[in-house]
């Protein structure tokens, strides 16, 4: 892990490629694993 990576920007050098990356990021992640990057995850108060 990299404390550094605030997000990850995909993106593709050609358009056929933007299907099969969209499909990459179309998985189910179960709530319990969002919880184990709580302790590294900054949230900024709005207003």
């Amino acid at each position: 892990h990299e404390p550094v990576v605030a997000s990850v920007l995909t993106g593709t050098a050609k358009p056929a490629n933007l299907t099969r990356n969209l499909e990459l990021l179309d998985v189910e992640v179960a709530p319990a694993e969002y919880a184990k990057y709580d302790p590294y995850t900054v949230v900024q108060e709005l207003g």
